[in-house]
């Protein structure tokens, strides 16, 4: 049996409470991953052997103190994928993520043909309408593409390509120390007149 797993209520950002009580709430959450997640799915150990599952939720247990939250969030979404199973999965970019606090780029990304393009934009950033994202911070964008694979279980490329549209998700970024850990990241718009602009040519799906 396959599950898709949300975030426990206890998902939170870390301003609203004082460390110990937000650690507290960290090593909830990840009891529930770690010792849950394999009970409430019968196979959770075909793709991975229980001593290198145990391993790495030891390895987050020990920095709770220490990580950030989109660092931590993602370090449970981690745990989860180790399942091998593109049905169970830690959702960091739903409408439960945006309400603990994750926040969204003015811009929506998908994968087309020849890579990542924006396909939706609010009007201030309308110009980038088009553009081929190429990097993340100073990650290519198939690298961008590999780390969300590690915390997205997927079976093939295509799985892969459906699951870019979680870049917009600025902590998700920061979770993967793909951008600075910083109250915004500024986008940066490609010149209309590079090569990075789509041209319009190949088959959208």
């Amino acid at each position: 049996m396959s599950s898709r797993i949300l975030l426990p209520l206890l998902f939170t950002l870390g301003p609203l409470y004082s460390q110990p009580a937000r650690d507290q709430a960290r090593q909830l959450d990840l009891d529930f991953i770690g010792a849950q997640l394999p009970k409430l799915q019968y196979d959770f150990f075909l793709n991975v052997t229980p001593g290198n599952f145990n391993a790495a939720v030891a390895a987050l247990q020990a920095r709770i103190p220490t990580l950030t939250d989109a660092e931590f969030y993602v370090g449970l979404a981690r745990l989860a994928a180790m399942a091998g199973d593109d049905h169970t999965y830690v959702r960091l970019d739903d409408t439960a993520a945006v309400a603990a606090g994750f926040q969204q780029f003015p811009l929506r990304f998908r994968w087309l043909d020849d890579g990542v393009f924006v396909v939706a934009a609010s009007a201030k950033y309308s110009q980038s309408l088009g553009a081929r994202l190429v990097a993340a911070g100073n990650t290519s964008i198939d690298g961008v593409m590999a780390a969300l694979g590690t915390i997205y279980p997927h079976y093939n490329n295509q799985r892969i390509h459906f699951i870019a549209s979680a870049i917009r998700f600025q902590q998700i970024l920061q979770g993967l120390d793909l951008v600075p850990a910083t109250p915004t990241t500024p986008p940066h718009l490609p010149n209309p007149g590079r090569r990075s602009v789509h041209s319009g040519r190949g088959n959208r799906k």
